[in-house]
């Protein structure tokens, strides 16, 4: 798959669930794996794996400060 097929992917599925009101991901580390992932440096596996980091990072900031 090319950077630009990849890029399309990316911008349909990104418009398709912002027109649904589904919010996106905009962390600035997301978007950074995304460029990686259209660019061929990065497979769509890691992607998803620095995605869930992120998710497992939020949840655990969140946690460590809900009782403050």
């Amino acid at each position: 798959m090319t950077s630009e097929v990849r890029r399309k992917v990316y911008e349909k599925v990104s418009a398709r669930l912002k027109a649904s009101g589904t919010p996106f991901d905009d962390d600035p580390r997301f978007l950074s794996a995304v460029e990686e992932w259209i660019n061929g440096a990065i497979d769509i596996g890691e992607l998803r794996r620095r995605y869930f980091d992120i998710q497992r990072t939020r949840t655990r900031l969140s946690s460590d400060h809900g009782g403050d």
